[in-house]
C-alpha cells in the first residue's frame, strides 16, 4: 500500500513538473492582457418568443489568464461552454429544472497561418481570425440563440433561465487538466446570472 501511494505521488509530482515547465506561473504573456484580472461574466441577457422558440441575446466579457493564453498560442485547444438552462419556479418544492443547453467553442492556434481558428461545436462553423483578441469578441456574443421551444412551457408556470460561461476543464489534456484543478488562473468560470422567462 505504501509502495502505491509514493508511486501516485511521483506520478503526480512528475505531472505537474511537466507542465511547469511548459506553462511557467511567472513572466506568462503578460502584455496579452494588459494587467486585467483574469475572469468571465454575464453582461446582459434578453429573450423573445419568434414563432413559438424562445430565442436568446446575450453578452459576456472575457479575460484570459497569462497561463491559458501561453497553452493557446502553444498549440492546446482551449473549450469554452456557454451554460444556459431553464427552470420552472415551484412554490412548496424545489424548482425544476425543464432544459440544458450548452454552446460550446473550440479555440486553436495555427503556427503555420499565425492565426486562431475558433469552431462553433454545436453547428459545426469554423472561423479562421487574425488575432486572440477577434477571436473573443466572436465569443463575447449570442445572437438570436433558439433557445427553447416555447410550447415546452405551460402558460399556467413561472419560468427563469440561468447563464453562466467557463473554460471546459474536462476537454484539457490531462497534465493541464491537473493544473486547473489547483489553479483558479486555469478554471475560469462565471458566476450563475438569472433572469425571468417570459412565454
Amino acid at each position: 500500500m505504501t509502495a502505491l501511494l509514493r508511486q501516485s505521488a511521483t506520478h503526480l509530482l512528475t505531472v505537474l513538473g511537466l507542465c511547469f515547465c511548459l506553462f511557467p506561473l511567472s513572466g506568462v504573456a503578460d502584455d496579452a492582457i494588459a494587467g486585467e484580472v483574469p475572469g468571465f461574466e454575464v453582461l446582459f441577457s434578453e429573450t423573445e418568443v419568434v414563432d413559438e422558440v424562445v430565442r436568446l441575446d446575450a453578452g459576456f466579457d472575457l479575460t484570459l489568464s497569462p497561463e491559458l493564453i501561453e497553452a493557446i498560442n502553444k498549440g492546446v485547444p482551449i473549450t469554452i461552454n456557454i451554460e444556459m438552462e431553464v427552470w420552472r419556479k415551484r412554490a412548496y418544492w424545489l424548482d425544476d429544472e425543464v432544459a440544458r443547453v450548452v454552446q460550446a467553442y473550440t479555440i486553436t492556434y495555427n503556427d503555420l497561418t499565425r492565426g486562431y481558428m475558433l469552431d462553433n461545436l454545436n453547428s459545426g462553423a469554423h472561423f479562421q481570425l487574425p488575432s486572440l483578441e477577434a477571436v473573443l469578441w466572436v465569443v463575447s456574443a449570442l445572437s438570436d440563440f433558439p433557445f427553447i421551444d416555447s410550447t415546452l412551457l405551460d402558460a399556467r408556470a413561472s419560468y427563469y433561465y440561468r447563464i453562466r460561461l467557463g473554460v471546459d476543464v474536462e476537454s484539457l489534456p490531462v497534465p493541464l487538466r491537473v493544473m486547473a484543478f489547483i489553479s483558479s488562473r486555469w478554471h475560469l468560470t462565471s458566476d450563475w446570472y438569472k433572469w425571468p422567462l417570459p412565454h
